[in-house]
């Protein structure tokens, strides 16, 4: 029977300081001559990370000085306070008899959140080693008890003696050898995305009949940092990006008001990349997918250099044909590529025939294994995973008693072609931390025995119902980033059964990623759901590769969001200085809009000056642009509903609707003020206007429910000393119902829109826009009248910190019978007020103004009493020049009639 800390009536123990742990485990490791210890003294000689003091230790007796009894599992071996030898405190816990390799102590706690990140830290002691391995390995399990069930695409919850539970790793440490002495076993992970009433910490590992000591076991929450979006832009500004100088002179006799400079950024410096399945590349039928491929990506991996591809039957005669011409095709397109993998250690991952060969024979193959892939590749590839999971199977080193085995594979590539980077490729080790600290120590051990080592890949596979949080990505990438070698995100994936969800994270993702100075690429483990091993975590899927939610934001990220491309007439002054992303650049001058001229460029980390000499030339050049696969990015990030309201207390079928309107907010940026309903009414639109209609700067409009009271919250912006003031349209029918949707923020850049889906049977009554930062082009429904579109407009400042995308919120609403379309207004270029209104018999309910160049004062329906005939009056702000505002009004017009 396990308790926690309230049950049990102890308190929380806190985390001592990394300092005293730190010492402590220095003065227990006992120091030897051997080779083996040798070999692994840097594997505990290690900095851990630091720690908070006074952080709260969710498990408790976390040193033992009260007796395990109570608090920790002890079934299956014979557990006792031990004195003799001990980190903290009198005692140490005493692990022996054990039976099986899985028995080990353990701990049940109720104290873990759903999606959170924690981190464990134990110390532990081997007494005794097996004489036929070479190491043992130490892991940590975390086991959540699940209260919901995955059935398909729903979840249901658990009844009865149902069960649902799933282990997690949290820390895993490979090469253990009792002469070590006191070891840190260490690791994070989040927990997982599924409702869960507890979850058991259990330390196992070793081989059965190995006895243990276990001392100080701490487990503690590291909090997701609220600011992580806004801190990646600010990171990807800094580390991804550089000065462009550009300076541009012009001949006599060309006016410079005829000429055109189109910079544009052609080919990240960052590895955007994806594994490719070779026949893909050479086949005849496949051209799709390889232009596809060819847009996309800027590097690829080639799996099929494994051992295990090897067509021939004969070792000393290898057939890799098919590696081979895949190689091919892509340096003859410009994609980097990693070679993976010269050996890989997990024995059913080894070719029958090498698992066959006489332990004798194994170095005499093992060297012509070597030389000859990386003599097949020389001068091809730019990366080689020299060992490929070395810290999950050791098998060439047990095998062989060797073990510097994997070491020595890197010495004898490492002169066989100086250009490729040498690599060692792992997994848990940034997508969870279970292996972080140990890869880190092992990338260490691999400089110091002077192997050529290069790189470090990490694998990035992520295990279901797990969301990657920036805050973690970044504290492992961190402690990576030490060893100061190259760090690739080699085999990322995401799998939820949910497309949107998935792309959420998916995302999240890929902007740590991306902002983390220490990480030079990320490379996809496949994209096209047709050739994927994991069928929910796909790019493109269909034999016409459509775009799925979370391969349309990889396209928006890569291609639009993270690019430059910018355009300057010379009849103005072009800016001393242009922030680009780092990578290949192309400069196109047109004269009268016709290119005649093309430059390129290489910006890196530093301050690139471009000198243009623009020519007399006025002959064309052929400019080819990248297909444009997402021609408009459109998000459906964190789509939920904010709120039900079932119906109004009408009993006509025929809708009767009043304008509601707040008072003015301040002048103050930021300040907010909000209507509601009368008791009765349920609200259709929410909009936001300037008080005095001239300026273009509020920030929009928010939708919130609570307790069954729908408020509409008008929020000011920037720049005017005009304050804001909310209208909300307030309607009566019978049967009306209505599900408030929300979803956003889009992609932070001009155009980027973010829609909110209403559910089926349901229409958009109303739509409105929130931007943090003021800069909106307006919200509608689609043309299906199934959803709402907020589009976000250019930013307002260069400033990274001042970037935020658009959020969408939809009244979507149901009755029998109703009928609703969208009635707009010719877009008009003046500056003022434009109008519309709705046909005859049917009744506005939402009332939007869409300008694609921004500056909007906003928009409300204003009803004309003696008439009755609502008018949608949309408000074009004066930030912009007369007659440059494209600006329309949009009304949303129902009707209904009795089912």
């Amino acid at each position: 029977m396990f308790c926690n800390f309230l049950s049990c009536g102890m308190k929380k123990n806190h985390v001592i300081k990394g300092e005293k742990q730190t010492l402590a485990t220095m003065h227990h490791i006992t120091q030897t001559t051997t080779a083996t210890t040798m070999l692994l003294l840097a594997v505990v000689l290690m900095v851990p990370w630091q720690i908070t003091e006074g952080v709260e230790n969710l498990l408790l007796n976390p040193s033992f000085e009260d007796t395990p009894a109570g608090t920790w599992n002890t079934k299956g071996f014979r557990a006792e306070q031990y004195a003799d030898d001990k980190l903290d405190g009198r005692y140490s816990l005493r692990c022996s008899e054990r039976k099986k390799k899985l028995v080990g102590p353990s701990q049940y706690t109720t104290g873990l959140r759903m999606g959170s990140g924690y981190e464990l830290r134990a110390y532990v002691k081997l007494l005794n080693d097996n004489p036929d391995k070479l190491w043992q390995q130490l892991k940590a399990v975390v086991r959540f008890d699940f209260t919901v069930k995955v059935e398909g695409n729903t979840l249901r919850p658990i009844s009865g003696i149902e069960t649902a539970q799933g282990a997690y790793i949290i820390a895993w440490r490979a090469f253990v050898r009792s002469e070590q002495g006191w070891v840190l076993l260490t690791g994070n992970i989040n927990a997982p995305m599924l409702p869960f009433s507890g979850a058991e910490l259990a330390i196992r590992g070793p081989d059965e009949g190995i006895d243990f000591l276990l001392d100080n076991v701490t487990l503690y929450e590291i909090p997701e940092r609220s600011d992580w979006l806004t801190a990646s832009h600010a990171m990807i500004d800094e580390h991804r990006k550089s000065d462009i100088n550009l300076r541009v002179t012009v001949p006599a006799g060309v006016n410079p008001a005829d000429v055109d400079v189109q910079l544009e950024l052609k080919n990240h410096l960052f590895g955007f990349g994806s594994k490719v399945e070779d026949k893909l590349l050479y086949r005849k039928k496949t051209q799709h997918f390889r232009d596809m491929f060819f847009n996309l990506f800027n590097w690829a991996t080639i799996g099929s250099f494994k051992w295990r591809f090897d067509k021939s039957r004969d070792l000393y005669s290898p057939d890799f044909s098919n590696a081979e011409e895949a190689l091919d095709v892509l340096n003859e397109h410009g994609i980097k590529v990693r070679a993976h993998s010269i050996v890989w250690g997990v024995q059913k991952n080894i070719p029958d025939k090498v698992v066959a060969t006489p332990p004798e024979e194994l170095p005499r193959l093992l060297k012509f294994h070597t030389e000859y892939m990386v003599n097949l590749t020389r001068g091809k590839v730019e990366h080689w995973d020299v060992q490929n999971e070395f810290l999950h199977g050791h098998w060439y080193e047990e095998t062989m008693k060797d073990p510097h085995v994997s070491e020595n594979i890197f010495k004898m590539a490492r002169p066989l072609d100086p250009k490729v980077k040498l690599y060692l490729n792992d997994f848990t080790a940034v997508n969870s931390g279970a292996n972080t600290e140990d890869f880190h120590d092992m990338g260490v051990r691999f400089i110091k025995a002077n192997t050529g080592i290069q790189g470090l890949g990490v694998q990035g596979h992520v295990k279901e119902f797990i969301k990657p949080t920036s805050t973690m990505i970044w504290r492992r990438l961190d402690r990576l980033a030490e060893t100061g070698l190259e760090i690739f995100l080699t085999e990322f994936d995401i799998g939820w059964r949910d497309d949107v969800v998935r792309a959420d994270w998916f995302e999240d993702a890929m902007r740590a990623y991306f902002a983390h100075p220490g990480l030079s690429g990320v490379i996809l483990w496949g994209f096209w759901k047709d050739w994927q091993t994991y069928q929910d975590k796909y790019l493109v899927y269909g034999k016409d590769m459509k775009f799925a939610e979370q391969g349309q934001r990889f396209v928006c990220l890569t291609q639009k969001e993270w690019t430059t491309r910018k355009t300057f007439n010379l009849r103005d002054p072009i800016p001393p200085s242009v922030r680009g992303f780092r990578g290949d650049y192309e400069v196109i001058i047109r004269k009268r809009g016709i290119p005649v001229q093309r430059e390129t460029f290489t910006l890196g980390k530093e301050t690139t000056v471009v000198d243009i000499r623009v020519t007399d030339s006025n002959v064309p050049i052929a400019v080819q642009d990248k297909h444009d696969y997402v021609p408009q990015c459109i998000s459906h990030r964190d789509q939920k509903s904010v709120g039900t309201v079932n119906s109004s207390l009408s009993q006509s079928a025929e809708f009767t609707c009043s304008d509601r309107m707040s008072p003015t907010s301040g002048s103050f940026n930021g300040a907010e003020v909000s209507v509601t309903c009368e008791a009765g009414e349920i609200m259709t639109s929410c909009s936001s206007f300037h008080a005095g209609h001239s300026s273009g700067t509020r920030r929009g409009e928010r939708i919130t429910v609570e307790d069954g009271v729908v408020t509409c919250t008008a929020i000011k912006g920037t720049g005017s000393p005009e304050g804001v003031r909310a209208s909300a349209r307030c309607c009566r029918a019978s049967e009306l119902k209505c599900d408030y949707r929300q979803a956003g923020p889009s992609s932070p850049m001009d155009g980027a829109m973010a829609e909110s889906t209403c559910p089926p049977g349901h229409m958009p009554l109303g739509c409105s826009i929130f931007n943090q930062y003021s800069v909106l082009e307006g919200a509608f429904p689609n043309q299906d009248m199934t959803s709402c579109l907020a589009q976000s407009g250019p930013p307002l400042s260069e400033d990274p910190a001042l970037k935020s995308g658009a959020v969408s919120y939809a009244a979507c609403c149901s009755k029998p019978g109703l009928q609703c379309r969208q009635v707009a207004s010719s877009q008009q270029p003046i500056r003022g007020v434009i109008n519309v209104t709705c046909p005859l018999g049917d009744v506005m309910t939402g009332c939007n103004v869409m300008g694609e160049e921004g500056g909007l004062a906003g928009a409300h329906i204003d009803t004309d009493q003696s008439s009755g005939v609502s008018h949608c009056r949309a408000f074009v702000g004066n930030d912009l020049p007369d007659g440059e505002a494209k600006v329309s009004a949009v009304a949303i017009c129902c009707n209904s009639s009795s089912s």
